[in-house]
């Protein structure tokens, strides 16, 4: 049992895509995104990953605007 677990642990921590979500999430918190806002973040990421990769390389003084122009657009595609 504490095999597999070390085992899933050594697969998430070289999984490129998870240390990008990682590294998105604090920044979303970094911003001051209330909880609710991370989630839908965390959505489109799921389903644009490249956002996240935009995201970061966005200077910093321009990461909260377009995190906020991102859930813009998905509240008004629905």
């Amino acid at each position: 049992m504490e095999r597999e677990v070390a085992i899933q642990e050594k697969v998430m921590n070289n999984d490129p895509q998870q240390t990008l979500r990682e590294k998105a999430v604090v920044e979303l918190r970094k911003l001051g995104f209330t909880g609710t806002e991370q989630i839908k973040a965390a959505t489109v990421f799921v389903k644009m990953p490249e956002q996240m990769s935009m995201l970061l390389t966005l200077d910093e003084t321009l990461r909260r605007e377009f995190i906020l122009n991102m859930l813009n657009e998905v509240d008004k595609s629905r």
